[in-house]
């Protein structure tokens, strides 16, 4: 059986590209990466399934590694340095810090009416931002509720076996005879 992709050492075209640069970024998402790169996709359903489609090309997550270890450069902090650092706060007790630590964000000194220092205050970054920050690196994360106040209709979850355009189809006839029956139901209700 012949590879529907083509051959793997033709280059990307612009957008093809621009997907791999925006993922390799890491600020977008795989969905936001393909409605900046191919800006005709208005719909965030459409891109979904357009950038699965496109990281079966195994030029694609090739392209997006390329570009991600070219960044990871000395100059540039890995992800599992800025790990250790978030460890590194957290972990820290103040108490046994100084000003010239690397953990310390700022330093402010208090005087008197005569100029004498009455004491120094040492702040550092958030423990509970910092455990925030690391869990999303690690994925350790719940998943965000997305709350699309959808009323009635028809969820079908696809277990294997159909294509994509079936399920489409199927979903599309369940949602019509709803509609032609006046019934309003949801999943478990």
């Amino acid at each position: 059986m012949a590879s529907k992709h083509r051959n793997p050492a033709k280059p990307l075209n612009p957008r093809q590209e621009q997907y791999c640069q925006n993922i390799a970024g890491g600020t977008m998402s795989k969905t936001e990466a393909y409605m900046s790169a191919f800006p005709r996709t208005k719909k965030r359903e459409t891109a979904r399934s357009s950038y699965q489609k496109l990281e079966a090309d195994p030029r694609i997550p090739a392209r997006i590694k390329e570009l991600q270890e070219a960044t990871e450069t000395d100059l540039v902090l890995t992800r599992q340095e800025k790990r250790e650092f978030l460890a590194r706060i957290v972990r820290a007790n103040l108490a046994e810090l100084d000003e010239s630590s690397d953990l310390i964000e700022s330093v402010t000194r208090r005087y008197d009416k005569e100029g004498n220092e009455t004491g120094t205050t040492y702040k550092m970054p958030s423990k509970a931002q910092c455990i925030e920050i690391d869990n999303k690196m690690a994925g350790h994360n719940e998943p965000e509720e997305v709350n699309h106040n959808f009323e009635g209709g028809v969820m079908l979850v696809p277990t294997g076996g159909a294509s994509l355009d079936e399920w489409e189809k199927a979903a599309i006839a369940q949602q019509e005879a709803l509609k032609e029956s006046g019934q309003k139901k949801t999943p478990g209700g």
